[in-house]
């Protein structure tokens, strides 16, 4: 994979700019939805970002700092050119969940999943390190002095995410985390642990070869997880292909699959896999009206007590969207997700936007921002 292959709008989808995508975006079938309150949303997104930061909020009830919800602020932040909340972001993540490698040099560049003040480091992300290495590299845009340390930073980072990478079964996938205490990797992989559009991102600007062998077996991946009813199943078992027959190593328990984590992997795959992320952005259009939280892999029926689609599910369709230039399915999906977002501008609101779903917010409101702009 190289950059001179890519067309020019593939590489805009790589860079990850707002609304870029192949082809011009869609008509509204009908009358558009009503896009009025976004630009005042987005701006009560960035100050409650703020305050979060101020009043240290950035920790869940169980006293752990989550890496994706540091990190995805961090995204957030660097769209936004908000140069403080981004460095205050920044040297937090770097100071608390980013390894150097001084202790451990094979450890270098891995990503903590959590951080605790009061209890040490367990587990590496790869979740985790695929955000934290986007928000360094977007960040890098900022022009501020410590740009090439980000980009540096970012590719150190995308390099420990490549580590994690292994071979069971025959079968190729990057495992889900490495112990931080006994020293091993996972030996399963779940498929909201790839970015192959990030990485192409970083290969089209660094020209490093691994990472675009890795973004290519992460689209396969993609590709090999896709459910009969068109979604995508969520976790990699290398171990069961010794039982059953290799197919059924990629899986979801139950053949119940979470429509957030299957639209988390259709957005960050659509360079390759085009076809499967439109085919999850229609099933969303299709069962827009009763969206639920869980379905059956093979049917595509709702999972039997399966509650309403929430506000980071709805919130990442409407990315998807964007992301795949349908301002016909924006339409239809938008209504969905501020209709159950939590109103960033109201008490009632910010107390209900934790740090992962201003993240989510944040993000989309910005991604349909800079789509119709």
């Amino acid at each position: 994979m190289t950059p001179r292959s890519w067309p020019s709008c593939l590489v805009a989808l790589a860079l990850l700019l707002p609304g870029a995508g192949c082809g011009e975006a869609e008509e509204p079938a009908g009358a558009p939805a009503d896009y009025a309150p976004l630009e005042r949303q987005l701006a009560c997104v960035e100050d409650h970002t703020r305050a979060l930061l101020q009043g240290d909020r950035l920790r869940r009830a169980d006293g752990y700092a989550y890496t994706v919800d540091l990190a995805q602020l961090l995204i957030f932040a660097a769209r936004r050119a908000d140069a403080a909340t981004y460095d205050t972001l920044r040297q937090r993540l770097l100071a608390t969940v980013y390894l150097s490698g001084d202790s451990d040099l094979k450890e270098r560049g891995f990503v903590a999943w959590r951080h605790h003040k009061d209890l040490p480091l367990d587990a590496t992300g790869t979740t985790e390190a695929l955000r934290l290495a986007q928000g360094l590299w977007e960040g890098a845009g900022l022009g501020n002095a410590a740009a090439d340390d980000d980009r540096s930073l970012a590719l150190t980072i995308a390099a420990g995410y490549a580590r994690h990478q292994g071979v069971d079964q025959g079968i190729w996938m990057i495992r889900n985390y490495y112990n931080l205490w006994s020293k091993a990797f996972a030996t399963n992989s779940f498929l909201v642990d790839y970015d192959p559009d990030l990485l192409v991102a970083l290969v089209a600007r660094s020209g490093d070869t691994n990472l675009g062998q890795v973004a290519d077996r992460s689209y396969d991946v993609v590709l090999r997880a896709v459910s009969p009813a068109g979604l995508i199943h969520a976790v990699i078992q290398p171990e069961l292909a010794t039982l059953t027959d290799r197919g059924l190593a990629f899986f979801s328990p139950n053949d119940v699959i979470k429509l957030a984590n299957t639209c988390t992997v259709a957005e960050r795959a659509v360079m390759e896999a085009r076809g499967v992320a439109e085919g999850v952005l229609r099933f969303a259009v299709e069962h827009q009206a009763n969206l639920r939280e869980f379905y059956l892999g093979a049917t595509g029926a709702a999972a039997p007590g399966a509650g309403p689609a929430g506000t980071a599910a709805r919130a990442c369709l409407a990315r998807l969207a964007v992301r795949l230039a349908s301002r016909a399915a924006l339409d239809r999906l938008w209504p969905g997700f501020t209709a159950g977002a939590p109103d960033a501008c109201s008490d009632d609101g910010r107390a209900r936007l934790d740090p992962y779903l201003t993240s989510e917010v944040g993000l989309t409101l910005d991604a349909v921002h800079g789509f119709l702009r």
